[in-house]
């Protein structure tokens, strides 16, 4: 059986970091959940079948394509299968050896939607975290960028999909997070479309509300309030949804 999911500590996920933190891409970062390993406890990571990337500088397929065969060459000569697709909304490099799968994606945008948002990926490769492991240096979202990007997200899937948010406490939203996903795997075919839709929202849901609440307890004293603020004032002006206010108080409520 195929193993998806993974820790930062799973082999596959070192050798894809490996190459990433020898020959990064250009003006990047890595985001998501794996980002919060580098410094989180053990204790706390939560399984991933994906690495994040992100960019200020523009990519289309072909040179992603081009990109990821230059940064993961090693991993083929090692016997590491590698395949490159492109969805709706990521372009994303698939590398499988044995049973083990793991995909790094990278934000798929139009010209027009990059420039867009050009001006806050710089801000946020230029607020990245430079974090050292595994004797490399490694760029990171920030956790003020990461916390604005998961309540974005938390309440676009409450309200696209009627969730609601989850209450548990850190150790029990990771313990059924991670069997949720083991859960949806088999079920996931047996399941209608829309059935399989909500079934994964609630799991992206759970998994962003388990990050908020994880860099809260564990970093919250060093987050930077002003750059906190500067991060939702630019939701606020994309989406015309939610005040500063409004995302500070959802932000109250979760880590409490």
């Amino acid at each position: 059986m195929k193993r998806y999911h993974h820790t930062i500590k799973s082999g596959i996920v070192q050798d894809v970091l490996a190459c990433l933190g020898h020959n990064p891409f250009s003006q990047s970062y890595i985001g998501g959940g794996i980002s919060l390993q580098f410094t989180l406890p053990a204790e706390y990571h939560r399984t991933t079948s994906d690495i994040d990337v992100t960019s200020s500088q523009f990519m289309n397929p072909a040179g992603f394509r081009a990109s990821v065969e230059e940064r993961f060459h090693d991993l083929s000569q090692r016997g590491y299968s590698l395949l490159i697709r492109k969805s709706h909304q990521t372009m994303d490099a698939h590398v499988e050896r044995d049973d083990d799968h793991l995909i790094v994606q990278i934000p798929r945008r139009s010209m027009r939607k990059f420039e867009e948002r050009k001006g806050i990926l710089e801000k946020e490769v230029e607020h990245a975290r430079v974090v050292p492991y595994q004797g490399m240096d490694f760029r990171l979202i920030s956790y003020e960028d990461l916390i604005a990007h998961k309540l974005v997200r938390s309440t676009t899937f409450v309200r696209e999909y009627g969730l609601v948010l989850p209450e548990y406490d850190l150790d029990t939203l990771k313990e059924k997070l991670n069997g949720a996903k083991e859960d949806f795997e088999i079920s996931q075919f047996s399941v209608t479309p829309k059935e399989a839709a909500r079934l994964l929202a609630q799991i992206r849901l759970n998994a962003d509300i388990f990050d908020i609440k994880a860099v809260t307890r564990h970093f919250g004293n060093e987050l930077d309030e002003r750059y906190m603020n500067e991060s939702l004032s630019w939701y606020r002006e994309r989406t015309d949804s939610v005040a500063v206010k409004g995302w500070r108080n959802l932000l109250d409520h979760i880590a409490a």
